[in-house]
């Protein structure tokens, strides 16, 4: 951070790329090194690096306006609009991104949306000029040259001094007609910002359209002496010179911007088409794939007749995952295929993968009218037929070849398989006893047997024909991977997964074997992996609905809202009849904020389940989510109308109504369902609810006791106690009350841990020891981080190696969660390692940037450090807070004493 700040970028960068890679997740190393990329110009690499701490929590505060800018720079816009989406912002952060969002509309062509996002930004800082210039120049830019007029006068009068106004005052200047004014209004601006490269050139192309040539040539010669490869100084410069009929020295000037503008292009092997082929043959032979791409495109570009070139540079393509072209290099010669049978499967395979199922099951037909009696063309039609959801078509496709050709196993086998997709197990077993009994030593058919055996859920005897399969050829890859599926089915998970990544590893390209390693991957909560592993599924089978909606759920819950929603988006137009996408997108727009799409797309769900009250049950508890309580009102009467006297849906309603403050609503539904049901501990809950909103506290408190008492292991009431006795409500009542309850239950951890952090409310820290002490002995909860950050807190005040143990156990379960970074910090600065806490505390500091008493804590550790001026900045910015903090008189005392 000091080389960064000193611009010392390279030693900067190497001190990232170490501090990297001791800890891939150091947060603040890659913001940092994410900025670096961005200023050298490395986007994509910057993106990553910026998209990685988000993954791994960075607060958004810090990351949304460098992420912005570059996503900006990258052009890509619609990723600069969702960006803020889902997340809580401060208004600094906020209004970032309002600017970011009104220049992305601008860019692609909606000004209004542009001018709304400006208008916002203006909004939170009433007073900010770079926001009110913004709005100006989208005025200029649509030629309402009086409202840009206005905003540049506003901003002169709360900032006279900016150059930036100054600017903008001559460029509607010019558009009004008057370029005398402009020249004056620049030259106002460079009296100010003498080195300001916008105005200097608006001021020499001003000057050039007023005949001002010689103020012009000095004003562009001044621009290149300051960016001396400055592209449009040197036109500019050549266009004076050319007026001034110098027309020598202006070529001169062009030619030397030509040479560093023109790309070279190789023109090798231009004459000589055979060695272009040599050459891109050699390349693929060498596994150079990308080189031997382009040089075999540019010979096949010349030579389209060429079938084998054309066959050769498509499996370049499959090769590099790029099915899509490799269809369409194919299409081109698709009238010269019929008699190249292995190549025109291969567009019919393509045609599937690229979910082109019409096209293919049409070319697939030509080809059998060609090979009537053909089985791979037979076979890959069943294929086709199945892709068109025409299961029983492809069924009766192979039965009928299987007629011509009685005594082929081959179809018998592709039947027995297109049985199991079909759901009918049995007649897949019955195939395959068939098959057996002709030849008892072929793999195929004991696997095929070993499938049909698992579907049916007879898993022992499935293992009896995997066995089979395996003593006969051990390495048999469909035989393993079945071995896999009866580990994952048995919850041997990870037996499983090494056996599944051997088959990868084997067969990349084998998706089954990738979709069970990614599903298994992700029961293992290794989300990362398994969302690599997809996204390359994915794109190789875009048609795999269940690959798709597994990716889709894995975005969600590694918080990928963003991403989620482009996919979400995608499937529904691909998908139109597939009804769980139409709940993913409106799940994915719940998470993601988006609250009038998500309205929208939750009314089209009312409209699916309107005779279904449980589902309607479910859509009332999305609406809640995106605050269309009239709308989850109206869908939870709907479904009182087919239930009326259901507890839960009126449990529902009332909860509803008290959530709009409709307290009486609420109060009548629970007494109604108490004289249905009698006492009930969720009416009794419900009741305390009620109370509580009407803040009549000790009311509230007796129906929770109630509750507990009705059903003393239900837990929401006796965290509902828990949250009043932090606001001092009946806190020795409580403690009494959730003794006795742990008396009664001393193996109960939750309750424990419940009491333990009641009694850490109270300061009582002393007495929270044991509990914590003892529930850190349970397996299960040894590694929970908040009872182990409890622990450092209590061990600090007299026993600092114990609680940095503490913390060390603590950051090893939740290196992400800011408290615990802050703890191990803290407790390393008091223990007088200044440096290395300091790094803990930067990265508290990047998961939480509002968090003051980490500030604190950092403004401490480099005033420790001798870091003085650092130390100052970062106590007045603490302290320009109004919001309190336990620790802000200690912040004042330092600040005071430094």
């Amino acid at each position: 951070l000091q080389s960064y700040q000193q611009q010392e970028f390279d030693a900067a960068y190497i001190y990232l790329k170490n501090a990297l890679q001791a800890n891939p997740k150091n947060l603040p190393a890659k913001l940092l090194k994410g900025q670096l990329l961005t200023r050298n110009g490395y986007y994509e690499e910057a993106i990553k690096e910026f998209r990685e701490a988000i993954e791994f929590k960075i607060d958004i505060n810090l990351v949304l306006l460098p992420l912005g800018n570059v996503l900006t720079f990258n052009s890509q816009y619609q990723d600069v609009l969702d960006l803020g989406k889902g997340y809580k912002l401060t208004n600094e952060t906020n209004f970032e991104w309002k600017m970011l969002s009104a220049s992305a509309y601008s860019n692609l062509g909606k000004p209004e949306l542009a001018r709304s996002e400006y208008n916002t930004a203006i909004k939170l800082y009433p007073e900010n000029t770079r926001a009110i210039n913004s709005l100006a120049f989208l005025d200029l830019s649509e030629n309402k040259l009086d409202n840009a007029e206005k905003q540049a006068d506003k901003s002169l009068k709360i900032a006279p001094g900016d150059h930036r106004t100054w600017h903008l005052k001559g460029k509607i200047a010019e558009a009004n007609g008057n370029l005398q004014q402009a020249i004056d209004f620049y030259r106002t601006a460079l009296k100010i910002e003498a080195d300001d490269p916008v105005a200097r050139r608006s001021l020499a192309y001003a000057l050039i359209s007023t005949e001002q040539l010689t103020e012009a040539k000095i004003v562009a010669d001044s621009i290149i002496k300051q960016t001396p490869d400055d592209p449009f100084a040197m036109l500019l410069s050549s266009w004076i010179l050319s007026k001034n009929e110098q027309g020598e020295l202006a070529n001169n000037i062009l030619d030397d911007l030509s040479s560093k503008l023109t790309l070279v292009t190789d023109a090798t092997y231009e004459q000589q088409d055979s060695l272009l082929f040599v050459k891109g043959m050699t390349e693929y032979v060498q596994g150079n794939f990308e080189q031997a791409r382009l040089t075999l495109a540019k010979y096949v570009n010349k030579n389209r007749h060429d079938i084998n070139a054309t066959a050769m540079l498509a499996e370049i393509y499959i090769s590099m995952g790029q099915n899509d072209a490799a269809m369409h290099i194919l299409e081109r010669v698709e009238d010269k295929l019929i008699d190249k049978l292995q190549v025109a499967l291969k567009l019919a395979d393509l045609y599937l993968k690229n979910g082109k199922d019409f096209k293919a099951d049409y070319w697939l037909s030509k080809l059998r009218e060609h090979y009537p009696d053909e089985i791979k063309v037979i076979l890959m039609s069943s294929k086709a037929l199945i892709a068109r959801g025409k299961m029983p078509e492809a069924i009766k496709l192979i039965e009928h070849s299987s007629t011509k050709n009685s005594q082929n196993p081959s179809l018998l086998l592709a039947r027995g398989f297109l049985y199991i997709q079909n759901g009918q197990f049995e007649q897949a077993l019955k195939a395959s006893a068939l098959l057996i009994k002709a030849d008892d030593r072929n793999v195929d058919y004991w696997n095929l047997n070993a499938a049909a055996l698992l579907r049916l859920g007879r898993s022992e005897e499935a293992q009896i024909a995997i066995d089979n399969v395996l003593a006969i050829s051990p390495s048999h890859f469909a035989g393993r991977f079945n071995q896999a599926m009866i580990l994952k089915n048995t919850g041997q998970f990870t037996q499983a997964r090494t056996l599944l990544n051997q088959l990868v590893e084997e067969q990349p390209s084998h998706n089954a074997a990738q979709f069970q390693l990614a599903l298994v991957e992700s029961e293992d909560n290794n989300l990362l992996p398994a969302i690599s592993r997809l996204e390359r599924l994915t794109t190789l089978e875009p048609r795999n609905s269940k690959a798709q909606l597994l990716l889709l759920n894995l975005y969600l819950k590694n918080q990928q809202t963003d991403v989620a929603l482009r996919l979400v988006n995608k499937l529904s137009k691909e998908f139109p009849f597939e009804p769980e996408f139409s709940i993913k997108r409106a799940e994915v727009l719940i998470a993601n904020r988006d609250v009038d799409e998500a309205k929208l797309q939750l009314t089209k769900l009312y409209n699916l389940w309107l005779d279904s009250p449980e589902k309607l049950f479910r859509l009332s508890s999305m609406q809640q989510s995106v605050d269309d309580f009239e709308g989850a009102n109206n869908t939870l009467l709907k479904a009182l109308s087919y239930l009326p006297k259901h507890l839960l849906l009126n449990l529902e309603y009332a909860r509803l109504n008290l959530q709009l403050n409709e307290t009486q609503i609420a109060q009548n539904v629970a007494d109604s369902m108490e004289k249905q049901y009698g006492k009930n501990p969720n009416i009794s809950l419900l009741k305390g609810d009620i109370e509580l909103a009407r803040e009549s506290y000790i009311k509230a408190y007796e129906h929770y006791v109630i509750a507990i008492n009705l059903q003393n292991d239900y837990q929401l009431p006796l965290i509902r106690l828990y949250e009043l006795a932090r606001r001092g409500i009946k806190e020795q009542e409580f403690s009494v009350l959730l003794k006795s309850l742990l008396d009664e239950q001393p193996e109960n951890n939750w309750r424990r841990k419940l009491f333990a952090d009641h009694l850490m409310n109270q300061n009582r820290w002393q007495e929270a020891k044991p509990h914590y002490l003892k529930l850190i002995e349970q397996d299960k909860i040894s590694k929970d981080y908040s009872i182990l950050n409890n622990l450092a807190n209590i061990y600090v005040q007299d026993d600092l190696p114990t609680a940095l143990g503490y913390a060390k156990r603590a950051l090893e379960s939740a290196n992400t969660v800011p408290a615990v970074l802050d703890t191990h910090g803290w407790i390393l600065v008091k223990l007088g390692r200044f440096e290395d806490g300091l790094v803990s505390l930067r990265q508290a500091h990047a998961i939480s940037s509002n968090d003051l008493s980490i500030r604190y804590h950092i403004a401490f550790t480099l005033q420790k450090l001798g870091r003085t001026t650092e130390a100052k900045e970062e106590l007045k910015k603490t302290l320009a807070s109004q919001a309190e903090f336990s620790e802000r008189k200690d912040a004042e005392q330092l600040l005071s004493s430094i």
